[in-house]
C-alpha cells in the first residue's frame, strides 16, 4: 500500500527547505507563489484520493 501521508510530509519538507534557503526577490516571490499553488493543488488531490481509499471496501 502506497503511503500518501509520508509522500505529503516529504513533499512539504523538501519545499520548505528550498523556500527557506531562497533570497526573496520579486522573481523568486513570483515563482514561490506558483510553487505554493502547485503544492495546494497536489495536497487537495491527495486528500481526495485518501478519502476514496478510506471509503473503499477492503478486499
Amino acid at each position: 500500500m502506497y503511503n500518501f501521508h509520508e509522500e505529503i510530509k516529504n513533499f512539504i519538507f523538501f519545499w520548505s527547505k528550498i523556500l527557506l534557503n531562497t533570497e526573496h526577490t520579486e522573481t523568486t516571490n513570483f515563482k514561490l507563489y506558483f510553487i505554493h499553488l502547485k503544492i495546494a493543488k497536489r495536497a487537495i488531490l491527495y486528500k481526495l484520493i485518501l478519502k476514496q481509499l478510506i471509503y473503499m471496501p477492503v478486499k
